[in-house]
């Protein structure tokens, strides 16, 4: 099953209570980056999007940017529980037909 970047875009949107042309946008506050570094995240390791194809939908951001935003999310992972609990659940949102 292929997930594409739209349901992974409203599925952090909707978590992070953010609109999905924010995570898109060039907006950078303290509600917005976690949710474009998640989505990001979430893109690249249950799509398997490349991070040019997802920069590419994240408002044109470098490949670069959005290899930083995964590796920041993986170090988070290791450190917070609560976060790691939280993209699991995610994860499994992504993969159930509460998508579709």
């Amino acid at each position: 099953m292929t997930i594409a970047m739209k349901d992974v875009l409203r599925v952090v949107a909707e978590q992070f209570d953010v609109s999905v042309s924010d995570i898109k946008s060039q907006r950078r506050t303290r509600e917005v980056l976690p949710a474009r570094h998640v989505a990001a995240y979430l893109a690249h390791t249950a799509s398997g999007m490349s991070p040019r194809e997802i920069g590419a939908h994240l408002g044109g951001r470098d490949y670069t940017n959005i290899v930083m935003y995964c590796r920041g999310v993986v170090r988070r992972l290791q450190e917070d529980e609560e976060f790691r609990q939280l993209v699991d659940r995610l994860q499994t949102r992504l993969r159930s037909s509460e998508v579709s």
